[in-house]
Order: structure tokens, then C-alpha cells, then sequence
């Protein structure tokens, strides 16, 4: 049943002879906008201050219906208005409510059987049975009451939510019988309620003239009680201070009976009395029953918090390092939000002031939170990529655009598509990518690297970083002061992995590179003038994928795990002067030459060219990927180079470029060896047993003599044998010779 339909409904129980009243969508409450002012009726509210008067009412609908013409304009006004049934004499229907999941047991324990007739299901879970009912009986009589659940009698003074409405929990109550099947109260039902009333009733005995004894020891202890009861009020606000006191007396414990016995005998409360007006006291009293057992029964702001939470979530779950994170619907489409960030309490937040009519407070975002996450943890547990992740064979590429979408790339084509089933996670940093152009060509890519050789190489590792879960190699961007090495890294994270910040600066420490490798998919770090071994050693985990341990934030037990591989890169280094051999093992080298004056351009202008030619290069990149997704299965290759993965798919890339997977292996092979011979001139040992090797044609021996032949060439060329490079042992000389 749509939301449109509640006018229809309204007008039907209407033409039954119901009273019926508007409600505020998706909650218990009587519509804030559509029913009237008390001012509109001074024959039921009179003497009221301006403000009791603006307050809206639906009193005036517990004596005589509302016309049809009325019941129009309501649900004209608002037709996703819930619907509400003023019970007692004005209606001739009463309620019996069964509250809690052991409310129909606990009736048929106690001898308390329901005929068939009208029954509503609650969106709480709860029912509803209506009966005929012309006799005046008490707005609300508890029947039966068992540990978590009761049976309540409801009439004079009150009513209930009809099928049609929403519940604050996001059910729609349900229709079980129609109301044409509606039947008289039973008299065993009638005599139960008319004795539990007796047994609940708070008759005041106008003539004493002494506070109940529980309500004086209270007055000595409670402060708030002893200002309601005491102080003077002010003029036009009795009202509202004999109200506050009869809820106060009410939820320290206290009967109705002591409430309006204590409201009776309120020192400015004379007039009261003057006046002799005990129903005045005792219907002031049931209305503040009612208010508090009302407060008792709604849920806290953290239970309503996590409701919406599961109720509009399409999933809770945690991700591959046990974060909890929740995939929301918004709009068109699916987004996936950390369940402790900030825009996921911010979402949270304005969901319950839409609903509840107020914004929540923090400590109960907080403590929704903790239970959220509580429940992300029985979720299952999801991968979540940054950028490029598979699913069933399949890859797909995240554009980061406003509607998620992504670009799903087969050995048959590429296209874009909406909501993919690789889960991916955003950061604030990225950047939308353009859509690709079909009929791409990714040569104008070299316009922009100054490349001074081995292109296809460089082309090769571009099209490869659209492949995540394979070792990738280290990209160092080698040359001279203004061969546009910045430049050239910043070209190739956009065709990637746009970023607000597409190339990095030097972490001061081991945690915050950890987290750049985290957020980026691409992490090219600019200008560095002097590689540190932790970065170094840390560049190389990322690139074959070895995990980092990261410490809980406050707490000193949990580490967060991180296990990923990563596209990373620097620039600014001077590639000869003393690199690592693991560090070169894994590195592709990208030599630049200095851009001569007459060459150069502005950024402007580079700029408007580069983002021209950019769908034309994603385009060609998602070519290969598909030609290289096709050929993967079947290439045979005669030997795998270092860093095997890559090679294997820089092949395959290769072919799909146009080029030959000959070509662009025996290229690679050939940069290998320079690395080679870059890392051995980066050990003086290594030279030093190369020239021993040359002067003799050979040489043999134990390694404590071959330290000291080293050390002897080392002294007549001025080798510094204290350095850390030069080893101190013949345990050490062996292990440098194994290197080298």
C-alpha cells in the first residue's frame, strides 16, 4: 500500500463512525502542524498564557469527530500523515493492546480469551484488538503485566495507530482483521478492566490535610520536588507547575493517589481547594500517568540511532583489517562509509532529526556508534579496494564521480557501469576521473614524461598500475634540475589515481607513510633529495605487498594489520649515488633530459592540453587491459624476468599496446642489467673483488684472505673500510660477495 493511499483509509474509517486524527509521519505523535490551536477552542482551554495557546491539540476530537471536509484537507495537506483512532465514547471502540512477545500467552494463562475481530499488527511488533464499547471506561487500565510484556485496556482520553501509518522503527502497521468484523467487548474483559481500575484509582480525599508520609521523606532529599512543591509560581503558570509536580512525584515511585494527595495540599495550590476542585487534581495526575509511562516506554535516542541505522543500511560489515563500515543507499546508488567517521555520524544524525523532529545529542551518536559497530562485526566481512579491484574475473576500475560508478573491464570491452559489485572504499583526497574515450591512443602520454628512452617500458608500468594484487615495480624519476620530473609524476598519478595531492611529500615517520599507502593507490613521492633505509625498506613491502602493523588509536594492546600492494614511486633522487640492492631489485627507472628553454610551456597550458588528451589516454590503457585480460591464460613465455608479475603482464600490456611481448621483455632484461650494474657500483667491495678478479683472472681463497687483499686495494685507492658498506669480518666479506 503507497503513502498516498492514507486519505482513502482515513476517509474509510471515518464513514465507520470513527473519530480519527492526523499523526506526525513515521511516529506515535500527534501531527505538529495540522490539527489545531487551543486558542481555536477557549470553551476547553480557558485562561491560557500565548504560549499554552499556540501549543496544537487533538482534545476537541475526544468529544465529537472531525467532518469529512476536515479529514480531507488533513491528509490533503500531508498525505504521508499517519492516522490515529480517538478511542472511547466518541468512536464506540476501545482497545485492548498486547504489548511485548509474551502478551498473547500471558492472556490465555490468565483466562483472558479474544474473540475473532478487528486486530491490528503494530509496527512494533505488538497488536491491537478493536472492540465496540458505548460505556465510558478509564483512559488506560493495565490488565495483565508479566515480566516483559502486558495487556493494557485503552478507551476515554486516548487512542491508537491505525493500518496505513508508519512506526518510528520504519514498519508499517498491518491489517490483520478488517474493521467491518469488529465485535462487543467481552464481559469477562469489561469486568476485568472495571476491577483493575478500582484497584488503580487515585480518589482523592479532599478533606485531609496531611502529606502522605513516602512524599515528606522524599521532599527531604529531592531537591527538584522540594522547588515544584514549594516555591511561589508565577502568575498564568500554575498550571504548568502543578503538571511537573505530579510527573516528578510519579517517577520517584510515588502512587497517584500520594501524587494528587501531595498536588492537593501544595502550599500555592490553595486555590485548588477554594474552588473545590479534586477532578481538576485527578485528571492532572492521569495526564502526567500517562506522560511518564509514555517516557518510560520510548526508546532511548541510542536505540532509535541504531534502528535507522540497520533499517536503511543495505549492509553492516567489517573489511578486510576488521574496521566496520556500512553500504548506504543515496539517490541512485550504493556508498560505502566508515561506520566512525565523521560523514557517517553526520548521515546518522540528520536521519533522526528528520525523524524525531530534533537532532540528537553526541553521547548518543556515540553510543549508537559502538553499537553499530557491534553489529558490523555479525555482517561478514568484505575486501574493500582503493581505485582497481577484481570480482569474479572481472576488473573494475572506481571513477570516484558523484554516482559511484566504476568502469568494468573484460577480455571483451570495457564499459562504465553503475553501482559494481567490488566493494570500494573513497578517501577525501581523490579525485573524479574523466570517462575514457572509446579509440584511445595512450601515445600522447610521452608528450608529457620528457621520456629520454625506454618508452615502451614506461608505458607498459602505466597500463599495469590499472592491476591491483600483482607486485608492481618502484618507479624512480631520474634527471636534472628542469627536466620536469615533478611534472612527469603528477601526469601519471592523474591518468591513475587523481588526487587533490597528486604527488607526496617526505613522512617525517614510519606511521604516516603507513597511512599514505593506505589512502593512495598510487603514492609518488616528489623531490627527495636523500632516500632514509626505513622508507626504502618500506617502499619495497608495498611494492610486493608485506604487511604493516599499525597501533589502535587509544589503546595500548590492538594493532590494525595492513596488507596491501601499492603503486608507489619518488623523484628528485640521484639514482647513482649509493642505492640499495633491494631497493634498485625492484625499481623501474625513468631517465629524464633537461626541457630546453624554447620547450617549455606554462602550467596553464599544460594543463588544458593534458586533460584534452586525457580521456584518449585512459581510453588506450583500457584497451590493453582488455587485450592483456584476454592473452594472460595463454601467453607462454621462455623465462620470467624479475619481478615476474609484472613481466608476465607487461607482455601481455605490450601486445595489447601493438607492440611484441619480445619487444618489450628484451627491453626490460636490458634495464635489469643497468640496475645491475647501478648496484654493484653502489658496493666498494663488489669493486674491489672486480678489479682483484681482473689483475689476477681470477682469484681464490678463504674469505679472510680475500678481506685482506680487499682491504690492501681499498688503502691504495683511498676506500673508506670504516664505512658501513665495507664489511669488518670475513662473515661479512662473504655476504657482500653474495650480494654483489
Amino acid at each position: 500500500m503507497s503513502i498516498s493511499d492514507n486519505l482513502q483509509l482515513a476517509l474509510t474509517y471515518h464513514g465507520l463512525g470513527w473519530s480519527v486524527i492526523p499523526l506526525k509521519p513515521g511516529s506515535k505523535e500527534p501531527h505538529p502542524e495540522l490539527l489545531p490551536k487551543k486558542t481555536e477552542f477557549p470553551e476547553l482551554f480557558p485562561d491560557l498564557t500565548h504560549e499554552e495557546g499556540e501549543k496544537r491539540t487533538w482534545k476537541p476530537y475526544q468529544s465529537q469527530r472531525a467532518s469529512e471536509e476536515q479529514v480531507r484537507e488533513w491528509w490533503t495537506k500531508d498525505p504521508q500523515a499517519g492516522i490515529g483512532l480517538v478511542l472511547g465514547q466518541v468512536s464506540g471502540v476501545v482497545a485492548l493492546d498486547f504489548d511485548g512477545g509474551g502478551a498473547e500467552q500471558l492472556a490465555k494463562d490468565n483466562g483472558v480469551t479474544i474473540p475473532p475481530m478487528t486486530c491490528t499488527r503494530t509496527g512494533g511488533g505488538g497488536v491491537h484488538y478493536l472492540f465496540r464499547c458505548a460505556e465510558a471506561l478509564a483512559t488506560t487500565t493495565t490488565l495483565l503485566k508479566g515480566d516483559d510484556c502486558h495487556v493494557e485496556l485503552r478507551a476515554e482520553g486516548s487512542y491508537v495507530v491505525l493500518p496505513g501509518s508508519i512506526h518510528p522503527s520504519g514498519n508499517r502497521y498491518e491489517e490483520l482483521i478488517p474493521p467491518e468484523e469488529i465485535v462487543d467487548l467481552p464481559d469477562h474483559i469489561r469486568k476485568l478492566a472495571q476491577s483493575r481500575a478500582r484497584t488503580d484509582s487515585h480518589d482523592l480525599d479532599s478533606s485531609t490535610d496531611r502529606l502522605p508520609e513516602r512524599f515528606v521523606k522524599l521532599l527531604a532529599s529531592d531537591r527538584k520536588l522540594k522547588e515544584l512543591f514549594e516555591e511561589p509560581c508565577p502568575d498564568g503558570d500554575q498550571s504548568a507547575r502543578d503538571y511537573a509536580l505530579a510527573c516528578r512525584c510519579l517517577e520517584k515511585g510515588l502512587t497517584k493517589t500520594e501524587a494528587a494527595t501531595a498536588l492537593w495540599l501544595m502550599p500555592h495550590g490553595k486555590r485548588h481547594r477554594d474552588k473545590r476542585k479534586p477532578d481538576y487534581v485527578q485528571a492532572t495526575v492521569a495526564r502526567a500517568a500517562n506522560a511518564v509511562k509514555a517516557r518510560a516506554k520510548k526508546p532511548k535516542q541510542a536505540e532509535l540511532l541504531v534502528r535507522i541505522a540497520e533499517r536503511s543500511c543495505t549492509q553492516l560489515f567489517t573489511d578486510q583489517t576488521d574496521q566496520p563500515f556500512a553500504q548506504l543507499p543515496l539517490g541512485n546508488h550504493q556508498e560505502i562509509w566508515p561506520v566512525n567517521g565523521r560523514p557517517f555520524k553526520r548521515w546518522l544524525s540528520v536521519k533522526f532529526r528528520s525523524q524525531e523532529g530534533k537532532p540528537p545529542s553526541n553521547n548518543a551518536v556515540s553510543e549508537a556508534v559502538l553499537s553499530i559497530e557491534g553489529a558490523c562485526t555479525e555482517g561478514g566481512r568484505h575486501q574493500l579496494h582503493n581505485r582497481v579491484g577484481w570480482h569474479d574475473g572481472v576488473l573494475y576500475y572506481d571513477l570516484a564521480d558523484r554516482d559511484w560508478r566504476a568502469v568494468k573491464i573484460t577480455r571483451d570491452g570495457w564499459k562504465i557501469v553503475a553501482d559494481p559489485p567490488t566493494l570500494f572504499r573513497r578517501y577525501a583526497h581523490q579525485q573524479a576521473q574523466v570517462a575514457p574515450a572509446r579509440d584511445g591512443n595512450i601515445e600522447p602520454l610521452l608528450d608529457f614524461l620528457n621520456v629520454r628512452n625506454d618508452a615502451l617500458l614506461i608505458l607498459v608500468y602505466v597500463v599495469s598500475c590499472f592491476i591491483p594484487d600483482i607486485p608492481h615495480p618502484i618507479l624512480v624519476v631520474d634527471g636534472p634540475q628542469g627536466s620536469a620530473k615533478s611534472s612527469a609524476c603528477r601526469a601519471l598519478r592523474m591518468v591513475v589515481d587523481p588526487s587533490v595531492t597528486p604527488v607526496l611529500s617526505f613522512p617525517r615517520e614510519h606511521t604516516e607513510a603507513v597511512q599514505q599507502l593506505q589512502h593512495n593507490w598510487v603514492c609518488l613521492y616528489d623531490n627527495i633529495s636523500n632516500l632514509p633505509l626505513w622508507l626504502s625498506d618500506l617502499l619495497c613491502r608495498a611494492s610486493t605487498g608485506e604487511g604493516f602493523a599499525k597501533r589502535e588509536l587509544y589503546s595500548d594492546e590492538g594493532d590494525v594489520i595492513f596488507q596491501y600492494k601499492r603503486c608507489c614511486g619518488v623523484n628528485g633522487i640521484a639514482v647513482q649515488a649509493g642505492k640499495r640492492p633491494d631497493f634498485l631489485d625492484r625499481s623501474v627507472i625513468l631517465r629524464l633530459d633537461r626541457i630546453p628553454d624554447e620547450n617549455r610551456r606554462t602550467e596553464a597550458e599544460l594543463n588544458a592540453t593534458f586533460n584534452h588528451q586525457l580521456p584518449i589516454i585512459l581510453g588506450a590503457c583500457f584497451d590493453a587491459l582488455c587485450c592483456a585480460i584476454k592473452t594472460y591464460p595463454t601467453i607462454s613465455l621462455p623465462r620470467l624476468p624479475r619481478m615476474a608479475d609484472f613481466g608476465r603482464w607487461g607482455a601481455c600490456i605490450a601486445e595489447g599496446l601493438g607492440y611484441t611481448a619480445r619487444g618489450f621483455l628484451n627491453g626490460y632484461q636490458s634495464h635489469i642489467a643497468e640496475l645491475d650494474e647501478l648496484a654493484l657500483e653502489a658496493q666498494p667491495f663488489a669493486q674491489v673483488c672486480i678489479q682483484l678478479m681482473d689483475q689476477f683472472g681470477g682469484w681464490r681463497g678463504t674469505a679472510s684472505d680475500l678481506l685482506k687483499e680487499g682491504n690492501a686495494v681499498a688503502s691504495e685507492q683511498g676506500i673508506n673500510t670504516g664505512s658501513k658498506a665495507w664489511p669488518a669480518t670475513p662473515v661479512w666479506a662473504k655476504r657482500r660477495l653474495e650480494e654483489a
